[in-house]
Parts: C-alpha cells; structure tokens; sequence
C-alpha cells in the first residue's frame, strides 16, 4: 500500500504488485483501496473470475464508482409485484395488489406496500385497465425521478398539482436514471400489460413455489402417496382405522426428524387427502410451509413401503422432491452453476417418476397422480432460477399481507355498496401504515 497526495489529502490507493495470476485493474487512477479489496477478495474465495473481477473494475471506473458506498447507491432495487383475490364476504372477494422490495429485510406489515384493493363485484375489464394504466403511470413517475405534468390520458394536471411538475420525488434521488430497457418481444406480445410499457430495468413474470410447488405438485404427490399406502398397504378392512394408523406413522417420522410442533400439520382426516376412488388425492387444507416441512416425513413412509416397481418409484419421486426443497433453501439470490444444474436435474427426474406412476395408474385404472397444469410449470421453474433463484419470489409473506387486507376489508364493508368500499380500505391502510411508521403503533 502507498500514499499519494492529491489536493492536499492523503487518498489510499492500491498498487499491485502481483504475480502472473493476479488478475490487472484498470489504469484509470486505479480504484480507492475498499472497492479494489472487495473485488480481490472476491476473486481470492473463487466467487468471481480473473477476467469477470477486471470488467467489474473496469466499469466502476467508468461510471465513475469509487467505493462501496457508491455500488450501493446506485445499485437497484428490485420490486416485486403481487396479485391476488380472497373472499372477505360471503358474496364476494377483495382484488389486491401489493409490492415488497426484494432486498426488504422487515417485517411484511412494514415491507409490504399497498397499491390498490377493491371488491370484485365493482371490478371489470375496463375498471381493471384503468387501474394498471395508473399504476404504469405510477410507476414511470417514480422510475424517472419526476412528478409528472400529465395524468395517465395524456392530459394536463389540476392546478394545486401543476406546481410539483418535473420536480424531484425525492432530494436524494440517484442522479443517474434508470435505463430505459425494453422487455422481451415474447411477453408484450403474450402478455399486452401495462406494466411492460414501465421504462426501467427488465422485467418478467415468476413463478412462486408457494403456489407452483407447496400447493401445486407436492401436494398431488404427498396426496397420492398417501392415498396409495393408505388403500394398498394397511392391513384393516376399515378406512378410518386405517387412517389412524397412517397419523400415527406420521407423528412417528415427525417425532424421528425432530420437526417442530409448530411446523406440523396436525391430525389428517380421509378428507385431507382424497374423497374416494372416484376422484384424484391431493394434500388439501394444509398451510404452504407445513407441506414443506411433511415433505421429508413421506419420503420416510415411501421408504418403508418401497416394494414393487411402483413402490421403488415412490422412493425416487420423494428422494427428488426432497433434494428441490434442499436446493431451495440455500439463502442466495442467484443459483450458481452446479446449484442450479443439480436444481434442474431433480425437477427433470422428479417429472420422470411422477410420470411414470400417473401412467402406471391409469394402466391399473386408478384415479392416482393427476397431471395437472402445475406440473408443466414447475418443469419451467429451472429456467427462471437461472436469473433469480425461486426463494426470492416466494408469496409467503404476500400472502400473509392477504390475510391483513381481509381482516380490513372485512371491518369496512358492513352495509357499504361495493364501488364505496375501497375508498374505507385504503384510508384504513394508510392510518394504519401512519401509525406504524411514526412508532405510535408496536406490532409483536
């Protein structure tokens, strides 16, 4: 390390003096000490490339980055988008749409923000595309930087509002705008939304395991499985007693794991898993987390009952159901390569096997294993991890955010015609949201 005097400050600087290996920054003055450290510690552990760590450096000098301070500044912030509807009357269902930073670290009540909520029974095509038109709208604004001088039509805003056109949102907003990428070709012409029209970084559409996996496919299997060991392996004559003696089983491997209580679903009544021979077993009433953590209980069951050739495929389907999970656990935001192969080999053979007993099924005319819609996209789930890993996108938090906007709307709508009720909700929400970041309101 040496010291250079420049202005009459003292900057620390890092010169190289480096065997053949090293890989060589830039010359542009060279980066200050912290940010130089940082890449070459990163290039020391195996996490970055000789020359991948020279064109970081090389761009940080040219935009200017000196520190890590500065990457942080100027780096992005992905949004992610959620929508969903839930029944909060008899009658009818809330339509919401939410946004949480990906990077959020607090809780979902703090982190999870409110972009609109309304009933259905108000909601139609026309309704619904002028509220994604605001929100682009919105949402151009706040990529821009500006407060805009027009409304989503095109025309000129009231006077109490002309005042804040083309002035910063906000006095620390970076000055270096957001780039205007324009999303692939295939989704504007799959998906013709609004949102795509939103200048800014790339975006696209994800899938969440919640919904793709917790309650889609590991369902139909555990369903299955379940269902399978259940007709075809207890001795009694009786159902329900054999239904005892499957929850015992489970209580069994959940005790064996150490899996706790909180995390376990309970005693499963016949209706948990299927209504007959009649109809297709799937694992239903269950919260998304806790299929998650019944998961390795039934690769335990299906190891016990793993004889026959169907019953060998039951082992495997579990064995790759199980590694998907274990994969998806690794807290990164991006999958690495052998990560993300090996992700994308248990989800290949877990469709194999999973096929392979749907066709068994239906050759010894059982109803076991349906193939439904959600197979097919988990089989594109491997795909997507490669820019984002799946855990990034789960809706567990969204989905708990759900369950607070019903709880509001449920207090808001009692003798309220429908178009009136969304007004309640919000003005509730952003009390609510007052109240909490002013501290006057504690959550446990």
């Amino acid at each position: 390390m040496a010291h250079k005097k420049q202005g009459g400050h003292k900057k620390r600087r890092l010169e190289l003096e480096r065997p053949d290996d090293l890989p060589e920054l830039p010359p542009a003055g060279q980066l200050t000490s912290g940010l130089a450290i940082l890449l070459l510690r990163k290039w020391s552990l195996g996490e970055l490339s000789a020359p991948t760590l020279k064109e970081i450096a090389k761009a940080a000098v040219e935009a200017g980055v000196t520190s890590h301070d500065d990457i942080k500044k100027e780096a992005p912030v992905p949004l992610i988008l959620h929508g969903d509807g839930a029944p909060h009357r008899e009658i009818d269902s809330l339509q919401v749409l939410s946004m949480r930073s990906m990077l959020a670290e607090t809780s979902i009540a703090e982190s999870q923000l409110l972009l609109f909520a309304c009933p259905k029974a108000c909601l139609g095509k026309e309704a619904m595309a002028d509220i994604m038109k605001t929100l682009a709208w919105s949402f151009t604004a706040m990529t821009k930087g500006k407060f805009p001088a027009k409304d989503p039509w095109g025309k000129e805003l009231d006077k109490s509002k002309q005042a804040m056109a083309g002035k910063p949102i906000l006095q620390n907003h970076p000055k270096k705008r957001c780039m205007d990428h324009s999303v692939e070709g295939h989704y504007l012409e799959l998906y013709p939304h609004q949102l795509w029209k939103v200048p800014g970084h790339p975006k696209a559409i994800y899938l969440d395991t919640l919904h793709t996996l917790d309650l889609g496919v590991a369902s139909y299997i555990i369903g299955s499985i379940l269902w399978s060991i259940l007709e075809d392996h207890l001795p009694d004559r009786n159902r329900d007693v054999r239904m005892a003696a499957l929850n015992d089983k489970i209580v069994h491997y959940y005790n064996v794991l150490g899996i706790p209580a909180s995390q376990r679903c309970g005693q499963l009544k016949i209706s948990n898993i299927g209504q007959g021979s009649n109809t297709y077993p799937v694992l239903k009433h269950i919260k998304g987390r806790r299929v998650r953590y019944l998961v390795p209980v039934v690769k335990r069951l299906a190891d016990e009952y793993s004889g026959g050739q169907d019953g060998k495929q039951r082992a495997l389907l579990m064995q790759r159901l199980c590694q998907i999970y274990d994969l998806l656990e690794i807290p990164n935001f991006h999958m690495g390569k052998i990560q993300g192969e090996d992700f994308q080999e248990s989800v290949e053979k877990l469709l194999l096997h999973y096929g392979w007993l749907a066709k068994d099924a239906f050759k010894k005319g059982l109803l076991r294993y349906s193939m439904v819609q959600k197979t097919h996209k988990l089989a594109h789930l491997p795909d997507m991890a490669k820019d984002v890993s799946p855990r990034c996108c789960q809706c567990y938090g969204a989905e708990s955010f759900m369950g607070l906007m019903v709880g509001i709307a449920k207090r808001s709508v009692a003798g309220a015609a429908p178009h009136t009720a969304a007004a309640t909700i919000v003005m509730k929400y952003r009390l609510s949201m007052h109240l909490l970041l002013r501290g006057y309101l504690v959550l446990d």
